[in-house]
């Protein structure tokens, strides 16, 4: 590695040299324009964060940029203060029927006491849970990070300002734009499922419940893989009131005057 992008100069600050910007626009930005990047770095050189190693991000989702700060990102912030020290360990609830309900993460402080202060903050699952992906995978850990996150931002609201971190965004970016790593063959992934139904079909009956939930069709597929009622109950509806009509009804005689 070339000293133009070390991660550090001798001084500890993080480096925005022009070689290194070069770097970040071409692999960590594209679709920035100038204003939007010039913010970004600017965020990125407030908080003394590496977009190269994942500390902070730039996205964009439905016409508009976020910058996302990674966990790692939000304890280094908090841990350069000198007043952080991680808490006790997350503790959970669940619901009646057992199913993971909220995380609650803590985090300690100094105060002006000279004083340790342990505080946390509670994450609802139905408030950040995409139900694909990591949550999928790793649900508890993921709501950790959540509850992680708005306990830092509690403790050192100035440093933080302006920012979200990665876990907290997934919901809203599925929301706005449909998109948060759907697999590229959702789609024939449900056709291969329901083999027994034309392949145009099962791909229109997406297309149309998608656009429906102003979601892709490869999205409402992903659904449907993951909670098949949505195909099974739902499939020979929509069937039913979307059948062509039979020809004779279309080509109607007109009447004599």
């Amino acid at each position: 590695m070339t000293n133009a992008i070390q991660t550090r100069e001798s001084n500890g600050l993080v480096e925005f040299n022009s070689e290194k910007l070069q770097l970040i626009k071409s692999m960590f930005a594209k679709d920035a324009t100038d204003m939007e990047f010039n913010l970004f770095i600017s965020m990125a050189k407030r908080l003394q964060l590496d977009p190269v190693i994942k500390q902070i991000y730039f996205v964009k989702f439905g016409g508009k940029m976020s910058i996302i700060v990674g966990i790692d990102g939000y304890r280094l912030i908090a841990d350069r203060t000198g007043k952080y020290m991680p808490g006790k360990e997350t503790t959970y609830t669940y619901d009646t029927e057992g199913k993971l309900f909220s995380a609650t993460s803590y985090v300690k402080k100094l105060g002006p006491d000279h004083q340790w202060h342990e505080f946390g903050s509670t994450a609802i699952r139905s408030e950040y849970d995409t139900g694909i992906n990591q949550w999928k995978k790793g649900c508890h850990y993921m709501l950790a990070k959540c509850a992680e996150s708005l306990a830092l931002r509690r403790g050192w609201p100035s440093e933080y300002s302006g920012t979200h971190s990665e876990e907290e965004m997934d919901k809203a970016r599925l929301e706005s734009t449909g998109v948060i790593d759907i697999p590229a063959n959702s789609i024939a992934l449900l056709c291969e499922k329901y083999s027994g139904y034309p392949s145009e079909l099962v791909r229109g009956y997406a297309e149309s419940c998608g656009a429906k939930r102003n979601v892709t069709a490869e999205v409402f597929a992903n659904e449907c893989l993951k909670v098949p009622p949505l195909f099974e109950k739902y499939f020979d509806k929509w069937l039913e009131s979307n059948k062509p009509k039979p020809i004779e009804e279309i080509f109607v005689e007109p009447k004599n005057a």
